[in-house]
């Protein structure tokens, strides 16, 4: 399969193509008129061509054969999807994860905000304890000791230990929030880590500590992120890493 987006003065077009099978679409706005266009196997106006690989949905009432023709490449157009679908995961710009998570709560898929840390940390130890354990190790190295698990009101709890003292998550050090934040969401491996505010009130003990975790996460897919700080990402010493400035 091979997907090709060109664009060509005001005209975006995207390709589908898999042997023999082709499907092209067009969009953009000519003197005014906008465009939105099936083109290859046939021509025909679509409703919504602006969207990755979209599916054929017509502006007006077509024929029997061209209804079982575009039932056809939106099964394709269903494949490709599939093919070449990634997971991705966005945190911050700023996080804040709460002490407590009800199961109730349903899927655990970490949050922008971090605000469900405890269900997926414990989600973690439960589907994936080798790497739940490679991230309480992670932070092992800085003096701080992991627990989750299930209060006595049938909820799920987090705290810290530093030094013999308990913390629970949501008094935890701006740093350490973060940092943990980060940690899961590299656990849970994601084909696209997207960190807005990588650095957000990081110190370079933590930042120290986490680059080989983000390292790992980069072997396997990509880490998209926003730092500040140039001092943070001498950090991570990633074999393809491209850092890029814009500076008003």
């Amino acid at each position: 399969m091979t997907y090709a987006l060109q664009r060509a003065g005001p005209i975006y077009r995207q390709t589908l193509e898999r042997g023999k099978d082709r499907v092209i679409f067009e969009y953009g706005t000519i003197n005014g008129v906008r465009i939105s266009r099936l083109i290859e196997p046939s021509e025909m106006s679509v409703k919504s061509a602006d969207v990755i690989m979209p599916f054929v949905e017509v502006t007006e009432h077509v024929a029997i054969l061209a209804d079982e023709e575009i039932e056809r490449l939106n099964k394709l157009i269903g494949e490709f999807r599939k093919a070449f679908s990634l997971r991705a995961l966005l945190i911050g710009p700023f996080v804040s994860p709460r002490t407590f998570y009800r199961p109730s709560e349903g899927k655990t898929e970490l949050r922008p905000d971090g605000s469900n840390l405890v269900g997926v940390l414990s989600m973690l130890a439960y589907k994936s304890p080798d790497d739940f354990e490679r991230l309480r190790s992670m932070f092992k190295k800085i003096g701080v000791k992991l627990a989750v698990g299930l209060t006595n009101k049938n909820i799920l709890g987090g705290a810290v230990y530093i030094q013999g003292v308990r913390l629970p998550l949501s008094k935890l050090p701006c740093s350490l929030k973060m940092a943990l934040t980060i940690g899961a969401a590299v656990a849970s491996r994601p084909d696209i880590l997207a960190v807005d505010n990588l650095d957000y009130c990081f110190n370079e003990n933590v930042a120290s500590v986490l680059a080989a975790f983000l390292e790992e996460q980069a072997s396997r897919g990509q880490v998209i992120a926003e730092v500040h700080n140039p001092a943070i990402v001498e950090h991570f010493k990633a074999q393809y890493k491209s850092v890029v400035s814009v500076s008003l």
